[in-house]
């Protein structure tokens, strides 16, 4: 049976969220997903949706929402339904090429700038993926040149595509970093690198919105 919402209500939309996603999360998760839907596609903050509950949506806004929907049944996650995600105050766009920026990555970020004494002169990013990491640091460190590396090309594409909306001017290189040889620039004194790190043995146990979804060339290692 196909998903049917009761009206046109913003309050009908959000019950159909809890329905058709209560397999998927838990609920507040659900209700946290419903947020950035609305805010993302609306424009409507949580403030909002719960003073217009009763309000109705546009035929026009019921798809904008109810589409996302579609995608989130069938175990896409939210960020790459979205299209983007914040990371370090900047706007990196995703889809199924790059590895969705967690939490633990900004955390990288800060790390590695509260541990630079001075800015860095030259920085390489190892399978910078959407080139989330590579960016902050160009944001954090504007007079050193950046490069982010990968070795998929898509992955590099997106991460052109990241640079080009927050303004920002990186190198990108093409390479496979165990295979290759590389010809670094000179001076470098910051290398950094999130690579792949789950066993491939360990798949099967791996959450099925993440296994299923991002890519496995950011995910899984050979078992040693």
């Amino acid at each position: 049976m196909g998903m049917r919402v009761a009206d046109n209500r913003i309050g009908s939309v959000m019950d159909l969220y809890d329905r058709e996603l209560a397999d998927l999360y838990p609920q507040e998760e659900v209700r946290a997903i419903v947020r950035h839907v609305f805010h993302h596609k609306l424009g409507m903050d949580t403030a909002r949706l719960v003073m217009e509950r009763q309000s109705a949506l546009s035929e026009s806004e019921l798809l904008e929402v109810y589409l996302p929907l579609k995608r989130l049944r069938r175990g896409e996650p939210l960020q790459y339904v979205i299209g983007e995600v914040l990371f370090h105050g900047l706007t990196i766009g995703v889809d199924p090429s790059v590895l969705i920026p967690r939490p633990e990555t900004e955390e990288l970020v800060e790390r590695i700038v509260a541990a630079s004494p001075r800015p860095p002169r030259h920085v390489l990013d190892v399978g910078t993926g959407s080139g989330c990491i590579a960016l902050a640091l160009k944001k954090h460190f504007p007079d050193a040149e950046v490069i982010g590396m990968d070795v998929s090309a898509p992955a590099l594409e997106r991460a052109k595509t990241n640079a080009r909306i927050n303004g920002l001017e990186l190198g990108w290189l093409k390479a496979d970093v165990l295979k290759d040889r590389i010809e670094l620039p000179a001076g470098l004194d910051l290398v950094v690198s999130n690579p792949p790190y789950i066993p491939r043995s360990e798949r099967a146990g791996l959450d099925a919105v993440v296994r299923d979804h991002e890519p496995e060339l950011a995910l899984f290692v050979d078992d040693a």
